[in-house]
């Protein structure tokens, strides 16, 4: 799938692609892929009294925690959503089935891992990853450390990132009913400027423009809820 905007360096491309799950998120919040793990999560707890082959409970919910920046880390890889949901949950499976007996030091750098095997596997699988590999290594390192220093930041403040997602989710609340609409066609059905410009009856250059103020006034909107709620005037 493809992105707005061009990609000027590590940080710029993974920023880029992080905004745009968590657009996303913001029209599926609790669907799909987000609901079977959570469901994961559950069954292996113990205080459900549900019997299950999972090994630690605890790593299903870090994973959980992480979602939206392996998300991003994944479609960064393969700019297609439902792609970057399958692998997502095949590393998942993996994350489960860890041996609770061999200890993790740094779960967030040991599930990125997980999560790029996956994403090299399916891609081989697919006959996709020859051109990936062979002529654009220089991406894949620049989307590694883009993703480390995403996570760089994240320890400064463990809480910010889930604050992001709930002002997000209310700022899109707010958003008048055609921007919405516009939102859901391009970030939830994927489709095309000109699609969604034949539907609405506008310009694919015009739904551009227009996603691009919405994208600007979401962002207003959020820095906003994020300094009011830490006092900054």
């Amino acid at each position: 799938m493809p992105f707005d905007g061009a990609c000027r360096g590590p940080a710029p491309l993974f920023a880029r692609d992080a905004h745009a799950y968590g657009t996303y998120r913001m029209t599926r919040a609790g669907t799909g892929c987000d609901a079977r793990l959570q469901a994961c999560a559950s069954m292996s707890d113990p205080r459900n009294g549900a019997q299950s082959d999972m090994n630690d409970p605890g790593l299903i919910r870090l994973l959980l925690r992480h979602q939206a920046d392996f998300m991003a880390y994944l479609m960064a890889m393969v700019h297609d959503l439902d792609a970057a949901e399958e692998i997502f949950q095949n590393a998942a499976v993996v994350v489960i089935q860890h041996d609770v007996a061999e200890p993790i030091r740094d779960f967030r750098a040991w599930a990125k891992e997980v999560v790029r095997r996956q994403a090299l596997h399916y891609l081989r699988d697919r006959g996709r990853s020859a051109r990936l590999l062979v002529t654009e290594p220089e991406l894949l390192e620049q989307i590694d450390s883009a993703f480390d220093e995403a996570g760089a930041l994240d320890e400064g403040d463990a809480g910010l990132r889930q604050r992001e997602i709930d002002a997000l989710r209310e700022c899109a609340g707010r958003l008048p009913e055609d921007q919405r609409a516009m939102v859901s066609m391009r970030y939830e059905r994927r489709e095309s400027f000109d699609a969604i410009g034949a539907t609405l009856g506008r310009t694919g250059q015009a739904i551009q423009r227009a996603l691009s103020r919405t994208r600007r006034a979401l962002h207003d909107c959020v820095q906003s809820k994020l300094a009011r709620a830490e006092g900054t005037p």
